[in-house]
């Protein structure tokens, strides 16, 4: 029997329980501790000092905005992060969304209508700014390795409990699991573009898409939020790595 280690990130117990249930169903012995013996290592959350026999050693919950600007290196298309002394009074960029470094589940969006507000933001403690898109729809999209495990779209399930700003759970949405017949070509490859540029073997991409139906990428969750109404992704995800530690634990060039 092998054993695998969960190495999880603060606030990621839930999910990280979950994803421990589906690989003991499939015969595997789970550890946490890292003085315990093991033959492989899952990221969730938290990264690794050892990228050897580990999927998703890079695996962070801190700085979005790091992520956002390799994005844009890799010509990824995505909010551009941008800080006020960046901003001249010839730019129409009002309304803007005052963002933190770190943040779980949009929990840190501010909306910002005016240069005050911004600046108010600022001194509270908000670390930069990116453009208010308009998005008609929006995906979360399950990819491994260069491939698409599950998609989802957001829909609102609870219209009386959205404050027309943020679209999660908290606020009335809800995810519902897409048939691979009725995936977005789209959506299914950037999201396998921006999880390989943050060098992770899996994730969960929250994409939102424009009325010219170009996909725009918004975050990579390494340790996303599951229910068991949304855990096909997270199932298919255990399959594949009970295939990686049959194959002994092959590496991965993230940009092929």
């Amino acid at each position: 029997m092998s054993i695998i280690r969960i190495k999880r990130g603060k606030g990621c117990r839930p999910t990280a329980n979950f994803l421990r249930e589906l690989l003991l169903e499939r015969d595997f012995a789970v550890v946490s501790n890292a003085s315990e013996t093991y033959d492989a290592t899952v990221c969730w959350g938290a990264p690794s000092t050892t990228s050897r026999k580990t999927l998703n050693a890079s695996a962070t919950l801190v700085d979005k905005r790091d992520a956002l600007v390799k994005f844009q290196a890799e010509h990824i298309l995505a909010p551009v992060p941008f800080h006020m002394d960046c901003y001249t009074d010839e730019m129409t960029l009002f309304p803007i969304l005052a963002r933190k470094r770190t943040h779980r589940g949009g929990t840190d969006i501010v909306l910002c209508n005016n240069r005050n507000d911004a600046e108010r933001c600022l001194r509270r403690g908000w670390d930069y700014y990116v453009q208010k898109f308009d998005f008609r729809d929006e995906y979360r999209v399950w990819t491994y390795r260069g491939k698409t495990l599950a998609m989802y779209k957001k829909v609102l399930a609870y219209p009386e409990q959205w404050d027309g700003l943020r679209r999660n759970h908290d606020f009335g949405w809800r995810f519902e699991y897409m048939p691979p017949e009725t995936h977005l070509k789209s959506c299914a490859e950037i999201a396998c573009r921006a999880t390989n540029c943050l060098t992770l073997d899996f994730g969960a991409v929250d994409i939102g898409m424009l009325a010219n139906n170009h996909p725009v990428v918004l975050e990579v969750n390494s340790a996303p939020g599951v229910s068991a109404t949304t855990s096909v992704g997270l199932r298919k995800l255990a399959n594949r790595i009970k295939t990686w530690v049959e194959n002994r634990c092959p590496a991965y060039d993230y940009g092929g």
